[in-house]
């Protein structure tokens, strides 16, 4: 996408990148331990993952047990996932798979109770992470903290091949928006001229999500403060700039608490929303499919609630599900399914547990990867779809 012709420029065009001197090398695939020194990384276990003595029924099925609660994950090349935990007092964990090797890295990042953290790679040797306002590379060898414009803080990554990385920045008027880094320069891709960026009024938002498909910029902005009622909105990059094509997650005075909402793109625009929501003592999901052209028409489904999903290279979209409780009903026990693109449903074996905390998939391929969560116990679990 040439987004020079397409991207309308909001505040400061160009920005110099400031580079951080905090630097350490990551632990290769292959070793078996790494000694900690300062404040580089450390590994904190290193196994061969052990093949299961029979073979499971079609579906997702259970591969590795995590360190902690997982938070966000990527699949940045076949035969890898990598995945960003919270553990105990805010430390950042990242674990990784590389063939049949998995590895524990230890990040020097500490993160707010409620800190965002988001992971996205196109490459083994090109992964970027945003957590606790920071930004950081990897370049195959080692983690490096990337500097930030104008004192801002970054919300949201998505890396593309080649030497461009798309990051989402909130901090104040010149430096909130989306923006484009390339060799150490920043370029705006503007921001949505009716959100309340400087918080003279009403609610000041931040973009959280940011994805890229069918040629087009897909973006979610979530407020940072509120008042009685307000709304997650997600926009799409034209060439007039953002365009507003639908609410993704309303939210009225005490009434509806978010669970969960993510945004899952396809290549014909079709754009597939997550909602999970609890009114008045209950909870409830569904997978919503809308289009960006034409009437804009929102169709829900609520066969299941849904704690994450992911598209599939045959343009499916597959869901991992939450347990929920009906009102004055027993729990309903969460499922894997599948959405297609003809609007089909159907069922994925397998248990998410608890609920589903993510999933990723790997390039170019249906292998699916989800991290659930079962009391507290978090499961990296895999299906080839």
């Amino acid at each position: 996408m040439n987004t020079g012709t397409s991207m309308r420029r909001v505040g400061a065009v160009t920005l110099a990148a400031a580079t951080a001197a905090t630097t350490f090398a990551a632990a290769p695939a292959q070793a078996a331990t790494q000694t900690h020194r300062g404040h580089g990384p450390k590994v904190v276990s290193h196994h061969q993952h052990k093949r299961p003595s029979h073979r499971p029924a079609a579906g997702f099925r259970p591969v590795h047990r995590a360190v902690a609660e997982v938070v966000a994950m990527t699949s940045p090349a076949r035969g890898q996932v990598w995945f960003v935990e919270r553990a105990g007092n805010g430390r950042v964990m990242l674990e990784r798979k590389a063939g049949n090797r998995w590895s524990t890295t230890r990040l020097p990042i500490r993160l707010e109770s409620d800190g965002s953290v988001k992971i996205h790679g196109s490459a083994a040797n090109d992964v970027w992470l945003t957590a606790a306002g920071q930004l950081w590379h990897f370049d195959g060898r080692r983690w490096s903290r990337t500097g930030l414009p104008g004192g801002a803080r970054a919300t949201t990554v998505h890396d593309v091949p080649g030497p461009d990385v798309y990051v989402g920045l909130s901090g104040g008027h010149d430096t909130t928006g989306i923006f484009r880094m390339r060799r150490g320069r920043w370029t705006s891709l503007g921001r949505p001229a009716d959100l309340d960026i400087d918080a003279k009024i009403g609610p000041t938002y931040r973009p959280t999500d940011l994805t890229q498909a069918g040629g087009r910029w897909f973006a979610t902005w979530n407020p940072i403060a509120h008042n009685a009622t307000y709304s997650e909105v997600s926009f799409v990059l034209e060439r007039g700039g953002w365009v507003q094509p639908f609410q993704t997650l309303f939210k009225g005075a005490g009434e509806y608490n978010e669970l969960g909402a993510w945004l899952v793109p396809s290549r014909d625009v079709q754009v597939s929303l997550g909602r999970s929501a609890r009114s008045l003592g209950s909870t409830r999901g569904g997978l919503c499919k809308v289009w960006i052209k034409g009437t804009g028409e929102q169709q829900c489904t609520t066969r299941w609630a849904v704690g994450s999903a992911a598209l599939l290279a045959n343009g499916n979209i597959v869901v991992g599900g939450d347990d929920y409780t009906p009102t004055g009903k027993p729990v309903v026990q969460g499922t894997f399914g599948i959405r297609t693109k003809a609007g089909a449903e159907k069922l994925v074996a397998g248990d998410p547990g608890d609920k589903t905390l993510a999933m990723a998939v790997e390039p170019g391929t249906s292998m699916v990867w989800a991290a659930t969560k079962k009391g507290g116990t978090t499961t990296i679990q895999a299906w080839k779809g």
